[in-house]
């Protein structure tokens, strides 16, 4: 590390990259109390980003801008390396910019702690893959995804191509009022867990294809019928294997508690256990189901030991006979 090297509000995010482009790789920079307004700070290898914390340091978009607030370079070609961003907010301005994410990138074992990612234009975070270059390890530890027009946070694919991203963890992270889905993940060995997803106007966690992840000891709760809480998607060729949804809470009014959908493909050897799911009761709009599975084939799947409660327009627990069903309390 080159040192540290405090950047002061007034310098805006201006000042932040131009101590980038003279010290970076592998640069530590303190920011201070207040905003730093701007456009697209790209990031480097080992660039190190702590603030005085969410409420105290935020990084706001200019108007009219319509850029991403922080990116990586050339995102399908390489990553960034050791990425630290701490104790900030970037807030994408939505009101006053029509695109633009919070954070685009590629990173490789990157940190993401106590940090607010919120009002983009586009998602308020994108974890990019990368064709040329591993993505795996990256870490989000007390973060909040909130507000923003797209998804929370997307994991995997970019603007041009669509490698799948892996090894991501999410622990104790919040979701919510976004637009678009929480959580939209493409990609393997991912996990979710002690999180909460409230009031996103899609569904709060989609895995479109991929294998062993999981959602864990998490919180999800939606206000209306209209989108799944959670989702698992096979099709377009690729299987979806060895998944995890295990010791949730879901709660509220959803079309769908949890989704499955082989879409032409098989979803194998999925795991649906030990979930408490409280389906709105006696109110005018119903849940659908509890836990609802169709297409074309399902290989050694099992929905085990899950409370399933409340008022659904058809039954909560709606899957193939093939699967394994003991415990369930209905």
């Amino acid at each position: 590390m080159d040192g540290i090297h405090y950047v002061p509000p007034e310098d805006g995010i201006r000042g932040i990259q131009s101590v980038i482009d003279e010290h970076a790789p592998n640069v530590s920079i303190r920011l201070g109390t207040g905003e730093y307004v701007g456009r697209e700070l790209t990031l480097d290898h080992g660039v190190h980003l702590v603030g005085n914390g969410r409420n105290a340091t935020r990084l706001v978009l200019a108007d009219g801008a319509n850029t991403d607030l922080l990116r990586t370079p050339n995102p399908d070609e390489r990553t960034c390396m050791q990425v630290l961003l701490q104790n900030i907010t970037f807030d994408g301005n939505k009101d006053n910019n029509s695109s633009g994410d919070g954070v685009y990138g590629s990173f490789w074992n990157g940190r993401f702690v106590d940090c607010d990612f919120v009002t983009a234009a586009g998602k308020g975070f994108w974890l990019a893959g990368s064709s040329m270059a591993s993505t795996d390890d990256n870490y989000f530890r007390g973060c909040r995804f909130v507000a923003s027009v797209g998804d929370g946070l997307q994991i995997g694919l970019n603007r041009d191509a669509g490698p799948a991203v892996g090894v991501s963890r999410l622990e104790s992270c919040w979701f919510g009022s976004n637009r678009g889905r929480g959580v939209k993940i493409r990609g393997n060995d991912n996990i979710i867990t002690n999180s909460k997803f409230y009031a996103n106007r899609d569904t709060d966690v989609v895995i479109d294809r991929g294998d062993r992840n999981q959602i864990r000891q998490s919180d999800l709760s939606k206000q209306d019928p209209t989108a799944p809480c959670v989702e698992l998607i096979a099709s377009k060729g690729v299987n979806s294997i060895g998944n995890k949804i295990d010791g949730n809470v879901i709660f509220g009014s959803f079309r769908d508690a949890i989704y499955c959908n082989a879409d032409r493909n098989d979803i194998v050897a999925l795991q649906i256990h030990d979930n408490t799911v409280l389906g709105r009761t006696g109110g005018p709009e119903r849940n659908r189901s509890a836990i609802f599975a169709e297409g074309s084939a399902f290989v050694a799947c099992s929905a085990r030991n899950n409370t399933l409660q409340g008022d659904y327009t058809a039954s909560a627990l709606r899957i193939p006979s093939s699967w394994q069903t003991s415990g369930n309390i209905l």
